[in-house]
């Protein structure tokens, strides 16, 4: 049986209404409403409510490969491997000339993934054996949209490795990106490179129990290098979109070290390596 269930977080347009008229038959189709904001919240919502052995899910701005369904979950099935993650291409209307791995994987484009050797899986295209969640019992509702910003499927698969689960990446179980075109400008590119530091700064302080020696002294001259390089290099990215790669890693850099040295002396809402949260 094949059971489909669209979770709403919070969304002001027509999305029940559309969901609750569709006839896909004999596949069922529910309807989930999840007021309280956080992408994290509505996947575990999701996560209660679904009933099939396999848990597949994708996002509301990708197009699916006909054969989508089938492809990601075949490994799966033939008892391969517990979790799967597939190919995530960019709209071809939305790709540029100056898009480097790093823009792309910003946008969740996975075109330079190695297949054959996947440590994470992306939201928009995974799936895993529902057995899982008896060791990895959900997604950390501080990550996410809606919370931190990013990164709820990345700590999700780090979890999965650690509790020995195998994860098989699957190059062609395809899906199209389709994001709003308003990713590509210079702000959404500079939001989202502070966000994930934000986010690896979490992950590291409360998961993996890093310790980062002087912080302040290394934002410090990040900072300082920063500011510096902008004043020589800025000239040298020619484009009205986007921005230079070294910029965003830079940018990343300095929020990662920023939020590590608040968080510095907090308490930890992991065991290091633990699978479940600090109650």
């Amino acid at each position: 049986m094949v059971e489909l269930l669209v979770v709403d977080n919070g969304s002001t347009d027509g999305t029940r209404a559309v969901v609750e008229s569709a006839d896909l038959s004999p596949i069922e189709v529910r309807y989930l409403f999840v007021g309280k904001p956080g992408k994290s919240r509505a996947l575990n919502r999701g996560l209660a409510e679904t009933t099939g052995e396999i848990v597949v899910f994708t996002d509301d701005d990708v197009r699916m490969h006909p054969l989508w369904l089938v492809k990601i979950c075949q490994p799966i099935v033939h008892g391969q491997a517990e979790c799967t993650t597939g190919h995530i291409k960019l709209a071809p209307h939305l790709s540029r000339p100056w898009m480097t791995n790093l823009h792309r994987s910003y946008l969740a484009d996975t075109s330079d993934r190695n297949f054959s050797d996947v440590q994470e899986m992306v939201g928009a295209n995974m799936a895993f054996l529902r057995k899982v969640l008896e060791k990895v019992t959900g997604f950390d509702s501080e990550l996410g949209p809606g919370a931190l910003g990013f990164a709820e499927d990345t700590f999700f698969s780090k979890q999965l490795l650690q509790a020995g689960f195998l994860l098989l990446g699957v190059a062609d179980a395809q899906v199209e990106h389709h994001p709003d075109p308003c990713r590509l400008t210079r702000q959404s590119f500079l939001a989202r490179a502070r966000v994930q530091g934000f986010c690896h700064a979490y992950i590291s302080h409360h998961w993996e129990h890093a310790e980062i020696s002087r912080p302040l002294l290394r934002s410090l001259k990040v900072r300082l290098r920063l500011a510096f390089y902008r004043i020589q290099r800025r000239h040298l990215w020619p484009f009205d979109e986007g921005m230079a790669d070294w910029e965003m890693r830079s940018v990343e850099r300095l929020y990662y070290l920023d939020a590590i040295r608040k968080l510095s002396g907090s308490r930890r809402f992991y065991g290091r390596h633990a699978l479940v949260k600090n109650s």
